[in-house]
């Protein structure tokens, strides 16, 4: 088992010495572990081989202190963790292991933006004990770990293997490193992106691990000429969402197998909600079920909502009229075929605001919610995220606000660069000819 180790324990020694005895006891057990420490060196910012090693792990210990909570670095390894057991299976979970050498509570999760990760079992130092048990409670950590888990069958797995698959096509192998150096992919690591047979995982976890923008497209520019154009097409397609901030997306898979929930994105632009969308679910070609309405303004807003609404549902439920509804057997996501907190199971409505006042919306939405609670709304708002407050007052019931919170530039310049995305194809292909019609 390949086992991850998030921390930060530089100026910590016991910090140092609990994930040193965690290191030490799982190779003991016979499993692979990685630490940062070990290949980062000074001046690495965010290298490669980290995205790699957090997409290939099969568990992972998180070491909670206070100088951790406060690391944008752990920060970021634990929610693409998150993010990954967010998309597994119910049955086969990402394992992730907690464990808190500092005196903290789960609410100093919660306030550092990492909640989520108060949900899962935590191993805790007991009082007056830091100095002298960094041993003893190394081994109920790993003792937490458990067995190996199953290999990961996971949406987020699957979309890793489809971008590899798309780059094992790419006929010139001086491409792909040229590929690799746009992405920043440090020299010591080109090697690996050589490998015929690593390679195209490695550099897969690249493109998928962190947004480049302009130097995502000249990466592609590399391979374009030396892509069959089908596999061109689907690889750009797919990495295309990665813009798309990680833990802001996984705020769309955050709510239990039952429960209704209304999530609101500050973007200007209908695309860029459905790209959220994608980066939450990597991409998977099918189960995933969107539609989108607009609110409108008028006296008759309440049943003009409702009804486009309905409309909407009846298509993702592929049901051919609004009237068909009643006869699903689907008044909560327990009822469906596949039971699991899982994106093949979750449909999702995208609903435009527009000009129309929010506390109108804010009771559409609702009232959307109360016949169908197993939606997932996702409620654009425009350029403007609302405050807590707002939504407050809007009682908008349940509603996460999907955050870091977009800018209007950041949005811009993100589907320019798909755009440009978009025409290689054609311009791999030597482009239209002059003069066609």
């Amino acid at each position: 088992m390949k086992v991850f180790i998030s921390h930060s324990s530089r100026e910590d020694p016991f910090a140092g010495k609990v994930r040193e005895a965690v290191r030490k006891g799982l190779k003991n057990k016979g499993h692979e572990v990685f630490v940062d420490m070990d290949e980062l060196r000074p001046g690495d910012d965010w290298c490669a081989v980290l995205y790699h090693r957090l997409a290939e792990c099969h568990a992972a210990v998180v070491l909670v202190s206070a100088k951790a909570l406060a690391s944008g670095w752990v920060r970021r390894e634990v929610n693409i963790l998150l993010w990954r057991r967010a998309l597994c299976h119910p049955s086969n979970p990402l394992k992730i292991v907690p464990a808190f050498i500092d005196n903290l509570s789960e609410q100093d999760l919660t306030d550092a933006g990492l909640g989520d990760l108060a949900q899962l079992q935590i191993a805790k130092l007991k009082p007056r004990r830091r100095p002298a048990k960094a041993g003893k409670f190394a081994r109920v950590i790993v003792d937490e770990l458990g067995e190996a888990p199953e290999p990961d069958d996971s949406y987020m797995a699957a979309w890793v293997e489809t971008v590899a698959s798309c780059l094992s096509e790419v006929k010139n192998a001086d491409r792909l490193v040229a590929a690799a150096r746009e992405l920043r992919v440090e020299e010591r690591y080109l090697d690996q992106v050589r490998d015929p047979v690593i390679g195209p995982g490695f550099l897969a976890h690249q493109l998928l691990g962190r947004w480049q923008g302009m130097r995502l497209e000249r990466a592609m520019g590399q391979i374009a000429n030396f892509t069959p154009a089908e596999k061109l097409t689907q690889l750009l397609g797919n990495v295309a969402p990665t813009w798309v901030d990680a833990e802001a997306a996984r705020g769309l898979l955050a709510f239990g197998a039952t429960g209704k929930g209304t999530v609101v994105l500050n973007a200007t632009e209908e695309s860029t909600a459905q790209l959220y969308i994608s980066r939450a679910t990597c991409c998977f070609p099918t189960g995933i079920c969107v539609a989108t309405v607009a609110a409108v303004t008028g006296e008759a807003f309440a049943e003009e909502f409702a009804r486009q609404c309905a409309e909407a549902v009846a298509e993702l439920l592929g049901v051919p009229s609004v009237d068909a509804i009643e006869d699903q057997l689907l008044p909560d996501r327990t009822l469906r075929p596949d039971p699991y907190n899982t994106p093949q199971d979750l449909m999702f409505l995208i609903v435009n605001a527009g000009t129309t006042p929010r506390h109108l919306v804010a009771q559409g939405v609702n009232d959307v919610h109360s016949r169908f609670p197993w939606l997932v709304v996702v409620l654009r708002t425009g350029p403007e995220m609302p405050t807590g407050d707002e939504l407050t007052a809007w009682r908008l019931a349940g509603a996460r606000r999907l955050e870091p919170a977009l800018t209007p530039d950041e949005e811009t310049y993100a589907l320019r660069v798909i755009t440009k995305l978009k025409e290689l194809p054609v311009k791999a292909s030597g482009g239209p000819m002059l003069g066609a019609a």
